[in-house]
């Protein structure tokens, strides 16, 4: 993934270890991250806090906890706590300030029906809700003037539904439904997705929401809906399932030097594609061998499109694109 401070490039160097890369692909840095012997980390998010303190989230699929990073990647909290109860194992986090307070927050969402629970960058949970039963996936709703931040998540059924954070004790309750609107009925009528992402793609740096969904064995379709609901789009995709292992196939970077940022879609087939937000495509790159993972960024005046594989990671420069 692209760290925002500077154009750096973090990348996982197998599942306990981390370097540091810069735009031309030269390493600055690496961490080996200190974590429980059993534990590695498959997937990683990033948040800055109201003193420009970046902080870093680890964690895998399936895993018993997710890790809690500083700036200089020392360990700063393991959730939930080793002697927790059980449960079926992490299927997201996400690291986003949801209590206004200039402070991150973590969110958990779980194998099986335990549902969703958040807690301080300390560990000190703050709610739980297992009502909520299965929960395919979570991310952070649009930022709002007042400094509310809310999640949207995917239910059992594969439909979107949004999440506003009105408990703040312990253990509280969130409260399902939107306090401004922001997600239209029209989005219950969209196609089922079982992963979701989201980021400032829509024109002018607008929120917008793409889901990946599997209408039937093998075949794959991404779903995207940006600020309004006649947004509402869907783009097949090339057949298949990754077959290196799991991978967070979708991406958001400003690859053109555009007002609107784009989309980055790995497929099956190792090819890329490059969307705006309202379902256009920019373009198409075959890479050819299986992905792991993907990124992009800018830099000075061009764009790169960050490819991983099980055995490298590569740039590549993005020449030659019409735009509309």
């Amino acid at each position: 993934m692209l760290d925002p401070a500077g154009n750096r490039i973090v990348a996982l160097d197998g599942q306990r270890t981390v370097v540091v890369l810069g735009p031309s692909g030269r390493e600055l840095a690496r961490h080996q991250l200190d974590l429980p012997a059993d534990a590695v980390v498959g997937f990683l998010r990033t948040a800055v806090d109201a003193a420009g303190k970046r902080w870093w989230l680890g964690g895998s699929r399936g895993g018993r906890q997710v890790f809690v990073f500083d700036a200089a990647w020392k360990l700063h909290t393991a959730y939930p706590a080793g002697d927790s109860p059980p449960h079926a194992g992490v299927r997201m986090a996400q690291l986003v300030d949801l209590t206004s307070d200039g402070m991150p927050e973590i969110v958990i969402g779980y194998h099986g029906t335990k549902g969703m629970e958040a807690s301080r960058l300390d560990g000190h949970r703050l709610w739980r809700d297992p009502a909520l039963g299965v929960v395919l996936d979570v991310v952070p709703d649009a930022p709002r003037p007042d400094g509310e931040r809310g999640l949207v998540y995917v239910n059992g059924q594969g439909r979107l539904l949004p999440l506003s954070m009105k408990g703040r004790g312990a253990d509280a309750m969130p409260v399902e439904g939107s306090a401004d609107g922001r997600l239209p009925p029209e989005w219950e009528a969209s196609p089922t997705v079982d992963s979701l992402f989201a980021g400032p793609v829509a024109p002018d740096g607008g929120w917008a929401f793409i889901g990946l969904g599997r209408p039937e064995v093998g075949q794959n379709i991404a779903v995207g809906l940006g600020p309004k609901a006649e947004h509402f789009w869907e783009l097949a995709l090339p057949d298949g399932v990754h077959r290196d292992g799991l991978i967070e196939p979708l991406a958001w970077a400003d690859l053109l030097g555009t007002p609107r940022q784009q989309w980055l879609i790995a497929a099956p087939d190792g090819s890329i594609t490059v969307a705006w937000a309202d379902g256009r495509v920019v373009d198409r790159y075959r890479h050819g061998e299986p992905l792991v993972g993907i990124g992009g960024y800018r830099d000075e005046n061009e764009g790169f499109i960050v490819i991983a594989t099980r055995d490298s990671l590569e740039g590549y420069r993005v020449d030659d694109v019409a735009l509309d």
